[in-house]
């Protein structure tokens, strides 16, 4: 159904709840048709693998899925970014794995430089996610929304962290501002 997989309305409350608790992450192994192709990282309509991955991700109780390859790696959300936080770096795949060169991303890894934090893109795996201090998952309708476990295993301490605080808290100021000068 299609109100099943809508997003396009925020309610508000879930929205507060989300960035003050976290969200849980489940892996999620498909295959998308741009997979292995010149279109991967393409915004394609043919969205199927994600949502039958966000709907495996649902049924064990998680919020978001992460997208797993072949080789282990995370890659993506159904709809989102995926980045860890850890000893004072932001890590988050490189666009060359066939994700999503997402604006939030983009905007949170200019951030991430601005305040000073160390970023590194390269493939991150779910034993990244358990060494992590914090995750989080960024998109242009959700901004950034820290994830608190993965697979059921605690993140860090298993709640927001302060760095994706901070982060949350300069993107909406950025946004702010490019939105004054409009």
């Amino acid at each position: 159904r299609y109100a099943d997989w809508s997003m396009a309305y925020r309610d508000p409350k879930t929205f507060v709840t989300e960035f003050l608790e976290g969200v849980a992450l489940a892996s999620a192994r498909v295959d998308r048709p741009t997979d292995h192709t010149r279109a991967a990282g393409a915004k394609l309509s043919a969205y199927t693998a994600n949502l039958l991955a966000l709907q495996i991700a649902q049924a064990r109780g998680a919020y978001e899925a992460a997208l797993v390859r072949e080789d282990g790696a995370l890659t993506e959300g159904h709809s989102s970014n995926l980045f860890v936080v850890r000893g004072g770096a932001v890590e988050t795949p490189p666009i060359s794995t066939g994700i999503l060169a997402g604006i939030t991303r983009a905007l949170v890894l200019e951030e991430s430089c601005a305040e000073g934090l160390e970023v590194r893109e390269r493939l991150l795996f779910a034993r990244d996610f358990e060494q992590a201090d914090e995750a989080f998952l960024t998109s242009s309708l959700r901004e950034i929304v820290p994830i608190v476990s993965l697979d059921g295993a605690p993140i860090g301490a298993g709640r927001p962290g302060p760095i994706t605080r901070r982060l949350h808290a300069r993107y909406q100021e950025r946004v702010r501002r490019e939105l004054a000068r409009r």
